[in-house]
């Protein structure tokens, strides 16, 4: 039987709860999952339930009710856009091809215009947008709702790469989003749509998910970038209402700490993002001590479970170690590896329940684990950014070329985004923008107005990471040559 929502059978509800069920299936392997995909499945082959059109080329998934200027039936990309993404993993666990021709029947009815009752409509500014709520004028643009369709449509497009309709729009409409970021938020927080309607803490959270998954899609660093200033405009506001997340408290950006000349993310305490599960047994391949390494030795770690991040503690201290890590599957993962004196936290991308190490102990022949400890979470579930807000504004000629110098050892990821307005009283009212950005690669800018300008940096988070505050030098006033 398919999921219900209040009681009510809802087409976006059931089609997330498949993904939801297919990931834990993928993951797990528990029955119990693999039977609550098939049953959700049920509902999109029942022909009471959906719309089909031009002789079944198209099929809609209707809201039958009322929802602000919307009369029934209408039809929305988010639902479509999820269902399209179930279908596909529905394809790939039961081989079923009729899950494929019902993505296609979907993206077929996404990809008409609005004015025809499809989901396809324009910006104001003339660029091609999929909408979440067509034909509405309390609510156009919605960028959570456009997101999830997009996202429906580049599965799609893995799938059928010679759609060139579903092509064109898809890469119109992601261009869409890129170039109207900008119509979404205010000078410290984000709208739900251009009919700016602020969106609650839960919601801000929840837009910046989107973006890391499109980033994890697309690898698009203006995704990033725009992650980076969502997520300075998210520290510590938290909603009540989550619970029932693993860390509720979860900071996507966290400031670093000004010691006299120097940030750092030194005092920061990461071991309260993460969420502990029981310790693991250790084992080896070896009749030697288990939890013992040998100098220049390859170590292969077992454990019980699969689990994300790793944290053990040393008998020595380990600064003058060397290390290689691999994964189960023998292939290099993206790990991160934070060390401080005799404790190591290892976490990666992908779960894993063995660990190979390969290591260079230049001073100490033997090391040993005296203690282990297992955090079953997502790596990110350390703060992704740390940042600084420039401790004062700078009044910038127009015209004239500038240079953020960075003094230390900087991460090439790290970003400085500014704002600018005639004055200072107006300056609380300007935005953030990811065009306006300088980096350790492009570290002058010059500015097109002349006036107050204020920066903040945003960088990657490592723990013990030291760094000199940037300054801004006019390198050349053009204007005056």
């Amino acid at each position: 039987m398919s999921v219900t929502q209040n009681k009510e059978y809802h087409a976006l509800t059931i089609a997330g709860f498949g993904i939801l069920s297919y990931a834990d299936f993928v993951v797990s392997g528990d029955s119990a999952s693999f039977r609550y995909v098939f049953n959700q499945y049920k509902y999109f082959c029942d022909s009471t339930r959906v719309d089909y059109i031009d002789d079944f080329r198209g099929m809609g998934l209707p809201y039958k009710f009322k929802f602000f200027d919307l009369q029934p039936p209408w039809y929305s990309v988010m639902a479509q856009g999820f269902a399209v993404s179930f279908m596909l993993r529905y394809y790939k666990l039961s081989g079923d091809v009729g899950a494929l021709q019902k993505a296609q029947q979907l993206v077929y009815f996404m990809l008409r215009p609005e004015d025809i009752g499809g989901t396809i409509g324009k910006t104001p500014e003339g660029y091609t947008f999929i909408e979440e709520y067509p034909n509405s004028k309390n609510n156009p643009q919605v960028l959570n709702g456009f997101i999830n369709g997009l996202i429906g449509l580049r599965e799609y497009l893995n799938f059928f790469p010679s759609d060139t309709l579903a092509r064109r729009i898809h890469d119109e409409s992601y261009q869409a989003m890129v170039r109207t970021f900008r119509e979404y938020y205010l000078p410290d927080w984000t709208n739900y749509s251009r009919s700016n309607k602020k969106v609650s803490n839960l919601y801000m959270r929840y837009q910046i998910t989107e973006l890391e998954f499109l980033n994890l899609i697309y690898d698009d660093y203006r995704l990033v970038k725009q992650m980076m200033i969502w997520s300075y405009f998210a520290n510590n506001k938290f909603d009540k209402a989550t619970k029932y997340y693993i860390n509720p408290q979860y900071q996507y950006a966290v400031p670093l700490q000004k010691n006299q000349d120097k940030l750092s993310s030194e005092n920061i305490d990461f071991e309260k993002t993460l969420t502990s599960v029981n310790s693991y047994t250790v084992t080896r391949k070896s009749k030697k001590s288990a939890n013992q390494l040998i100098h220049k030795k390859k170590v292969l770690l077992h454990l019980k479970d699969s689990v994300y991040a790793f944290q053990r503690h040393f008998d020595k201290n380990i600064d003058n170690i060397q290390w290689n890590f691999k994964i189960q599957n023998g292939e290099q993962d993206s790990i991160r590896c934070i060390s401080d004196s005799a404790k190591m936290m290892i976490s990666g991308k992908e779960k894993s329940n063995q660990l190979e190490i390969l290591y260079l102990n230049k001073k100490v022949k033997k090391l040993n684990i005296d203690d282990l400890q297992v955090y079953n979470t997502y790596l990110f579930e350390i703060p992704r950014f740390g940042f600084y807000l420039f401790d004062k504004t700078a009044q910038l000629i127009a015209d004239s070329l500038y240079q953020i110098q960075f003094q230390g050892d900087y991460i090439n990821e790290t970003v400085v985004f500014y704002r600018h307005a005639p004055n200072f009283p107006a300056l609380k009212n300007a935005r953030y923008e990811i065009n306006n950005t300088v980096s350790l690669t492009h570290p002058y800018f010059t500015p097109k107005q002349s006036g107050v300008y204020q920066f903040f940096l945003s960088t990657p988070m490592i723990k013990g990471y030291w760094i000199t505050p940037p300054e801004i030098k006019m390198v050349k006033n053009i204007s005056a040559n």
